[in-house]
C-alpha cells in the first residue's frame, strides 16, 4: 500500500486583497481549503496569490469584482 502526503501543499488563505474587499466571507469551503466570497465558492490562486488584480474580469466571477470596506 502507498500512502501520499500532501501536506507540503501550500494553499494560501487569505489574498491581501479578498480581506479589504466588501465581498470575502469568512465562512470558509466545505473542506477548508482557501477562501470564499460571493464571487465564488473558492477564491482562485490566481487572487490570493496576488497574481491577478479582482478589480478586472476573472473566469466565472459573475460581474462581482474587488470592492473595497468603506
Amino acid at each position: 500500500m502507498i500512502t501520499l502526503d500532501d501536506r507540503s501543499v501550500i494553499y494560501p488563505i487569505y489574498g491581501e486583497q479578498c480581506v479589504r474587499c466588501r465581498h470575502w466571507s469568512l465562512e470558509r469551503p466545505k473542506d477548508f481549503i482557501g477562501s470564499k466570497c460571493k464571487a465564488f465558492q473558492r477564491i482562485p490562486r490566481e487572487i490570493l496569490e496576488g497574481k491577478h488584480d479582482h478589480r478586472r474580469p476573472f473566469s466565472g466571477d459573475g460581474g462581482i469584482r474587488f470592492e473595497p470596506i468603506t
